[in-house]
């Protein structure tokens, strides 16, 4: 089973900073998981919400800063928010990634980016994988990179299971569910329609133990270093 370090180690260090993805690399976990917004100069920055207040000393839209606007905020131990092209420099190809498109226009923007990355020789696209909870996005990055690995996130569980996801339109890798929502029916759907089967957010050992005796592919937890010593 995959251990993916959740923003990073967001249990042990601020979530979606460099500091955080650091430890993520070093704890041996199989691959870490970012968060990508797009800010007012039209950068790919690595944050999760909309806006700055929950992870920052700061406050407003992510989308109404400029760059430089947001590189006087703390996230937290004196951090800052990160562009993805700073993750990538820092992760240097030692373990893959997964990036979360939160917002629109982040596909565009991030494939433009992988690929320049990929262009030099600096990564391979076999290791990414992209996901988001808005499927448009999705395509929307396919638009502009046909390489990459796609997984389709969830907050439900659908009536059809696996079944409800348009397979012609989305080539997906993967389905990334909600811990609460997962079911060995869905895992055993997915797997039937040939997806891994990945699940969000995994913090307590006992329920890492369950969910890879149903057969789950991957989770993503905050505490990769625990995760990797006990599983």
């Amino acid at each position: 089973m995959l251990i993916i370090g959740h923003r990073g180690s967001a249990g042990t260090s601020p979530e979606n900073t460099l500091k955080s993805f650091e430890e993520a690399v070093l704890s041996g976990a199989d691959a870490l998981e970012l968060d990508v917004q797009v800010c007012k100069t039209g950068e790919p920055v690595v944050i999760h919400d909309m806006r700055v207040d929950r992870t920052t000393n700061g406050h407003g839209l992510v989308s109404g800063m400029s760059l430089s606007q947001l590189r006087f905020l703390d996230a937290g131990d004196k951090e800052k928010i990160p562009t993805l092209g700073e993750v990538l420099d820092l992760v240097d190809n030692r373990i893959d990634i997964h990036i979360e498109l939160k917002s629109a226009g982040t596909g565009e923007k991030t494939a433009e980016l992988l690929n320049r990355y990929v262009q030099k020789g600096k990564y391979t696209f076999d290791d990414f994988v992209i996901s988001s909870f808005n499927h448009h996005e999705l395509l929307n990055f396919r638009k502009f990179n046909k390489q990459c690995r796609l997984a389709a996130l969830m907050a439900h569980t659908p009536l059809d299971y696996a079944d409800v996801i348009p397979a012609d339109k989305l080539d997906l890798w993967a389905l990334n569910l909600k811990i609460d929502n997962t079911t060995s029916e869905f895992v055993r759907s997915a797997h039937e329609k040939g997806y891994k089967f990945l699940v969000f957010t995994v913090n307590e050992l006992e329920d890492g133990r369950y969910l890879k005796d149903m057969g789950v592919d991957g989770v993503f937890t905050n505490f990769p270093a625990r995760f990797v010593k006990s599983l």
